[in-house]
């Protein structure tokens, strides 16, 4: 499947780059939380002013999610659960979410105490934690066990994914290799 749009959350330096590159195969629509931020980007000002007109704006994570159904999140990893938590009620089975965050999530870690390894977290763990439960109470009667419902969540396999992923943003600037 080609993707008509995408979405890319986050509008930091790492968003923009990801979404400009994006932005020569397909329409992009970027998510900034803040409102100064999404209006800069729309007039094109100061570090914006070469973006491809590709690029639209947004600040409601639903139009997001309602609009594109390949969300790649580019946030810092201490903002990441509480980004998920924001997106999950908007998110479906038929979405891909693939993130850029690197780093832990150690927002579950008891404050002023010493971090325990059970509090740690990787994105994946955290995609999982946040979205799985909102998913499930809408996809998925109480009576079904929770792994029932984790092949309708997994990503196909990583050849697969490359292959998309290729076939969608393969660009002059940005090549899409896999091991």
């Amino acid at each position: 499947m080609i993707h008509q749009q995408v979405a890319v959350i986050g509008a930091g330096s790492f968003g923009i780059a990801v979404a400009d590159l994006f932005s020569e195969n397909t329409r992009v629509m970027l998510y900034a939380r803040r409102a100064e931020v999404v209006e800069a980007i729309q007039r094109r000002e100061g570090e914006y002013a070469g973006l491809s007109d590709k690029i639209s704006t947004h600040s409601d994570l639903g139009e997001i999610a309602r609009a594109c159904t390949l969300i790649f999140i580019m946030v810092p990893s201490q903002s990441f659960r509480a980004l998920m938590r924001e997106l999950s009620p908007h998110l479906s089975p038929s979405h891909l979410i693939i993130h850029g965050t690197k780093g832990l999530d150690i927002s579950l870690s008891p404050a002023g105490k010493p971090i325990n390894p059970k509090f740690i977290r990787t994105m994946r763990q955290v995609i999982a934690e946040e979205s799985v439960p909102t998913l499930r109470a809408r996809y998925a009667p109480d009576s079904l066990p929770l792994p029932c419902l984790a092949p309708a969540l997994r990503k196909s396999s990583k050849r697969d994914k490359a292959c998309c992923a290729r076939r969608d943003f393969w660009s002059t600037a940005m090549k899409i290799f896999w091991a």
